[in-house]
């Protein structure tokens, strides 16, 4: 699977990340997050032996998991995405996150925060578990 920030701008038609570096490492760690949740479906070669409409699907998939990780990469390292915590309060400065509305779409999945959508548009790909059935289509 080959992904790259030429890819994102046209053929996704990404207006979200930049054309530098950042783009870049965002689109990268997608790409390596997605492997993770599929259980190293893109290293494994899995994708592309399935053909087109199915690369074309997840290399979709990875940008749109490219631009949340590009939106919100403050938010993930600081631990306010995919945080429990509904407020905080450091040397008297308080803080206090809206749990509901922006945490309830953003999920969990072998360690990487991700948008329930696209977890649910791999696991509807047969992507996101283990075990014999997708190995013996």
């Amino acid at each position: 699977m080959h992904i790259d920030l030429n890819y994102y701008f046209d053929v996704f038609n990404g207006k979200i990340l930049s054309n530098d570096d950042a783009g870049k490492k965002a689109l990268n760690k997608a790409i390596k997050q997605i492997n993770r949740i599929t259980n190293n479906s893109i290293d494994s070669g899995y994708i592309e032996q399935r053909g087109e409409p199915l690369l074309t699907t997840v290399n979709d998939i990875v940008c749109e998991h490219a631009e949340f990780i590009y939106e919100n990469t403050d938010g993930i390292e600081d631990g306010t995405i995919g945080s429990s915590v509904e407020s905080r309060s450091i040397n008297g400065v308080s803080v206090k996150y809206s749990s509901a509305s922006s945490n309830s779409s953003i999920t969990s999945s072998n360690g990487v925060y991700i948008k329930k959508e696209i977890l649910d548009d791999l696991a509807w790909l047969g992507l996101c578990y283990r075990g014999l059935c997708r190995w013996v289509h």
